[in-house]
């Protein structure tokens, strides 16, 4: 059967990448992001390499009744990571209300332009 048109297809299938670029970042995947800005969904490419940098320090409340650990300093480092923890809850709760509150704005605006 002919066809006068050429068939348009609404997601990408496939990327170019050059050796180089193959041999650097290894295994990669495509994410499609949400339409937010324009009417076109951006596409994300994502390397599977993950390097978080150094391990962050780790501290657990058992530690604490181990040999040479004396009392006082565990108790201190007990109440340390305790605050630590609040202080964490809280900031991602302040930062997932402000994400929240800009999402609110950016669909506002867009449904304003529209």
């Amino acid at each position: 059967m002919y066809c006068s048109k050429p068939i348009s297809l609404n997601k990408i299938d496939r990327f170019l990448a050059c050796e180089g670029f193959m041999n650097k970042w290894g295994l990669f995947s495509a994410t499609i992001l949400p339409k937010r800005f324009s009417d076109h969904s951006p596409v994300m490419l994502l390397s599977e390499v993950h390097d978080f940098g150094p391990c962050p320090f780790g501290f657990f409340n058992s530690w604490c009744f181990l040999e040479g650990l004396d009392e006082e300093t565990g108790k201190k480092l007990i109440y340390v990571k305790n605050d630590i923890k609040i202080w964490r809850a809280d900031s991602n709760r302040k930062e997932l209300e402000e994400l929240n509150c800009l999402l609110l704005k950016i669909d506002d605006l867009e449904l304003k332009a529209e």
